[in-house]
């Protein structure tokens, strides 16, 4: 049976429902519980005090089958009275959502409490913790079912309202089993899925008011978590279960969310900050984050980027904050996802689904956001993607990325959009490290830049045909007699230092990448370390020196170290492997971001830095940039080349004139 609204255009109307609902009477405790919000002067009438009063003054049943399951005002005898009468009367608490009502009746509330959680206990345990029933289409089990899923929402919807005040929650977090209903709503949560015409048949729609939401169990979870700052999540944990059960649940969902054909924002806005309010909050021990990463967390959130970047573009320039506050939560999420343990493969798998497609369909909208939250947003773009460049893995990624770019749409309004200075120097850079890709071999592979890493050989490798060590990759040698010399001296302990630092998840070919541009790096900004040298370290020779690349911050930093401070996380690389005064050897360290770690490449190189001049004798010499910090390469000069492919720009011929893309500026100092 279907109930209607009420419509209220009297005092008269008012009262005469105020005083059937106070008196017992079904049809009007189901209005007046249901639209007791909008009756005129109902602030007059002390509403909220008759459900209290039924809610404390009605006794609790101790047996969970006598529960009628029915919520019909005409189907009401005086054996379901009492059920139906609590039931509605927690309905009828949702409206105090309103903060200025809880305000008012906040003391009223804690007095029913008690009557509240006992209502709410028993219909948790009578109609939704002993499991989802079968769909049939016979009407009794329809009802059932109806009923098992609105008494789960409207329990979520009354406790979702009494949170609000902190005396309140204060009270409801100290009484025993609080927690393990507001875990079990949450598990619970996908038993019983509610559509449209179903609530239609039973009831109005408007019964699951006054929020638009599918998820109330989370909306509930969520506003527990934030209100107390995530001090529970542990307990809360161990009562759900297992973390691989909490991380695949909330992760599942969410992607349900995402492939509902009505895609509500805030139900998909609630299960992230779910993922993260679990994540952050949990024991670091527990191996949370890693589990929510494995159940693609990351691109579920790319994927969520996408869809409301695109709702976006299509409805702008109509503003839709809902959208614009989960794209920017979204944005902010990104970087804290790619910071596990296997940060590489996830800020591949983030570049692949469609971060940057994201970030371009949504700028319309940027010149509207405040400086803090435009800077969230493009975080990742900006500061932590970027770091990652170092990788020749994710170059090929973000340069792919690139390419299937729809210049036609995506690009039209991005010169004088916000987002333009953050897109052209993530182009800028990934084209210069693509272009060192492409000319590595013809550049930098140059004869002699390679020595036999046995100290007592140290033979140049005049046609680059060197053996390099299996297991680190980063030690050559000219025969096997040395490999084997050069072992017994040290190398052994130093080998399986090194391979620790590289071990995870950074490939032979990112590895051999790092090779090549930490020279590069270190040669290209010679006129820097030459400053550095003569301020810090007056009349050191080179060979004694560590040249440091910081690649795990953007923009890279560099600066200079004696030997005997080797730096953190190298420490116990054994001493004789950097022999103060070895003959023509610098070694250059970089530090590059990998998750919530760093990971370290140490190279070898058999050139002085601070007196030898980056180009080979006969070459064109480098130009100095306008700081003159560092040198302007060919390998800068080609980026710029790649630059203009990605832009959609042909070059006029070999003399095209390249002042207009300028250097990529990306460097800073320390």
């Amino acid at each position: 049976m279907s109930v209607s609204p009420a419509t209220h255009e009297s005092t008269t109307d008012t009262i005469s429902t105020i005083n059937g609902a106070r008196i017992g009477s079904p049809s009007e405790l189901v209005v007046l519980a249901r639209d007791w919000k909008s009756f005129p002067n109902q602030l007059d009438h002390g509403i909220p005090s008759i459900f209290f009063g039924f809610l404390n003054g009605l006794g609790v049943p101790t047996d969970i089958k006598s529960d009628p399951l029915d919520i019909h005002a005409s189907d009401q005898t005086s054996s379901s009275s009492s059920y139906f009468k609590a039931f509605w009367s927690l309905f009828g608490i949702i409206h105090l959502v309103d903060t200025t009502l809880l305000d008012r009746y906040e003391s009223d509330f804690i007095h029913a409490w008690p009557g509240i959680f006992k209502w709410s206990a028993f219909f948790f345990a009578s109609r939704v913790q002993i499991g989802p029933p079968s769909r049939k289409t016979g009407h009794k089990d329809r009802s059932t079912f109806l009923v098992r899923a609105m008494t789960r929402d409207v329990i979520a919807w009354a406790w979702y309202a009494a949170l609000g005040s902190n005396a309140i929650r204060s009270i409801m977090i100290e009484t025993r089993g609080f927690f393990e209903i507001i875990a079990g709503l949450w598990v619970h949560e996908d038993d019983y899925k509610l559509d449209s015409a179903e609530v239609a048949m039973q009831i109005s729609p408007e019964v699951l008011l006054p929020f638009a939401s599918k998820r109330p169990p989370s909306f509930l979870l969520l506003l527990l978590l934030t209100t107390t700052e995530g001090k529970f999540v542990p307990q809360l944990l161990s009562i759900i279960g297992d973390i691989p059960k909490v991380t695949e649940t909330v992760t599942r969902r969410l992607g349900d969310a995402l492939r509902a054909p009505e895609f509500i924002p805030t139900d998909c806005s609630t299960l992230l900050r779910l993922i993260v309010h679990f994540s952050d909050s949990a024991p670091i021990s527990s191996g949370i984050r890693e589990a929510v990463m494995n159940h693609g967390a990351g691109v579920l959130c790319t994927r969520l980027l996408v869809k409301v970047a695109s709702c976006i573009q299509k409805s702008y320039p109509e503003r839709l904050p809902d959208l614009e506050a989960l794209l920017i939560y979204g944005f902010r999420c990104i970087p804290w996802f790619t910071r596990t343990a296997n940060g590489i493969s996830w800020v591949i798998q983030v570049v692949n689904t469609g971060i940057l497609s994201a970030f371009l369909e949504s700028s319309p909208v940027f010149h509207d956001l405040e400086d803090d939250e435009y800077t969230n947003l493009s975080a990742f773009l900006s500061e932590a993607l970027p770091s990652y460049l170092c990788y020749r893995s994710v170059i090929h990624a973000v340069d792919t990325a690139l390419h299937n770019l729809d210049r036609t749409v995506q690009f039209v309004s991005l010169p004088i959009s916000r987002a333009w200075k953050v897109f052209n120097e993530l182009t800028k850079l990934t084209a210069e490290r693509m272009a060192l890709i492409t000319l590595e071999v013809k550049v930098w592979k140059r004869d002699g830049t390679s020595t036999c890493s046995n100290h007592q050989c140290e033979k140049r490798d005049a046609l680059n045909n060197f053996r390099k060590c299996g297991n680190c990759f980063s030690s050559f040698y000219c025969s096997k007699e040395c490999q084997i010399l050069h072992w017994k001296n040290g190398h052994k302990l130093y080998c399986d230092e090194h391979r620790s630092l590289e071990d995870q998840a950074i490939s032979y070919r990112d590895s051999e990448y790092l090779g090549h541009l930490n020279p590069r790096e270190a040669f290209r900004y010679s006129p820097y370390f030459k400053t550095l040298a003569a301020k810090d370290y007056p009349g050191v020779p080179s060979q004694d020196l560590i040249f440091c690349i910081d690649f795990s911050r953007y923009p890279a930093t560099y600066s200079l170290r004696l030997k005997s401070e080797c730096p953190p996380g190298i420490s116990t690389v054994p001493m004789d492997v950097y022999q103060p005064g070895s003959v023509s050897r610098t070694i250059i360290v970089a530090t590059c971001p990998h998750g919530n770690e760093v990971k370290y490449k140490v190279v070898h190189f058999a050139a002085d830095v601070l007196t030898m001049l980056p180009w080979k004798e006969g070459d064109t010499p480098f130009e100095l940039d306008p700081t003159g910090s560092r040198y302007v390469d060919p390998v800068e000069r080609f980026g710029r080349v790649k630059w203009r492919e990605y832009w959609g720009i042909k070059p006029v011929g070999a003399g095209t004139s390249e002042t207009s893309t300028g250097g990529t500026g990306h460097a800073g100092h320390t």
